[in-house]
């Protein structure tokens, strides 16, 4: 008799993916009530957000120490726009009728300044900060019988940059040019208007010029690389310019035409130095 069985299996236990996660979930999580895993999450967020607020804060004070050093340290200058009014008395095709007449007003106590505009050569006999003083000045020509009109000088807004030196120091060196030339000209008005004495007017002159060598100074100290700057250079160019037509005047004699000659020709200084650093 023989009986013939059947190898027996081995039982096997298989678990579903759903049966089994809650049995991990079982072991990671046990000993934590719903309460202890809110506190945790929520000191996650606040971590996060204590880190958001340092960023911030550093990230401003970065901004503002460099706007700081830009402001303080600038190298870059602006110069505002100013206008002078001049007074017209005549206009010439040719440059030596203009000189030649204006030799003529010059003898006759006028300014005598040429300036070529338009293809003409206009003669100036005086210069004015007002519009008013100038039309004022133009109209009682006018009047007399001559002929007379206002020409309006504008100085463009020009701005500066140099490669050494800070933002004070530039400001310093490159506005003494219209300050002297706005001197001068308050300094003309009152003599001719018998409101300041020939003393005082020594006096101005000298003050002056000593503006005008402070700056000198004041360039002859900047960096050495601001002294292979070209624009460093040309400000002392022009310092230069401006300290010799000052000494024009150094001779302690007053003359209502030779302060006219000297406003004028700082006035095309003037526009000289902002054409030569216009935008």
């Amino acid at each position: 008799m023989s009986t013939d069985r059947k190898p027996s299996k081995k039982p096997t236990t298989s678990y579903k993916y759903d049966e089994v996660k809650p049995y991990f979930r079982q072991k990671a999580f046990a000993g934590t009530t719903r309460y202890d895993f809110k506190q945790k999450k929520g000191r996650k967020i606040g971590f996060y957000n204590v880190t958001k607020t340092i960023a911030i804060a550093v990230l401003v004070i970065v901004v503002l120490v460099f706007f700081g050093s830009i402001f303080f340290k600038s190298k870059t200058v602006t110069l505002d726009e100013e206008t002078v009014y001049g007074v017209v008395i005549g206009e010439y095709v040719t440059e030596s009728t203009a000189n030649y007449y204006s030799m003529v007003c010059k003898s006759r106590g006028g300014a005598g300044g040429v300036y070529r505009d338009d293809g003409k050569y206009m003669l100036f006999v005086a210069l004015y900060l007002s519009k008013a003083d100038a039309t004022a000045v133009a109209n009682k020509l006018l009047e007399s019988g001559e002929s007379a009109y206002v020409y309006e000088f504008t100085l463009p807004e020009t701005t500066i940059r140099c490669e050494g030196g800070t933002r004070y120091q530039l400001r310093e060196l490159t506005t003494v040019f219209y300050d002297v030339l706005e001197e001068l000209l308050t300094v003309v008005l009152e003599y001719d208007s018998d409101t300041r004495n020939s003393g005082d007017i020594s006096l101005d002159i000298v003050r002056m010029t000593e503006m005008t060598d402070e700056a000198i100074l004041s360039v002859e100290k900047l960096s050495d690389s601001a002294e292979k700057d070209k624009n460093v250079t040309a400000i002392k160019t022009f310092l230069a310019s401006q300290k010799t037509i000052l000494s024009r005047l150094a001779d302690g004699v007053v003359r209502s035409t030779d302060l006219k000659i000297a406003y004028f020709d700082l006035l095309l200084l003037n526009k000289e130095f902002r054409n030569r650093f216009g935008k």
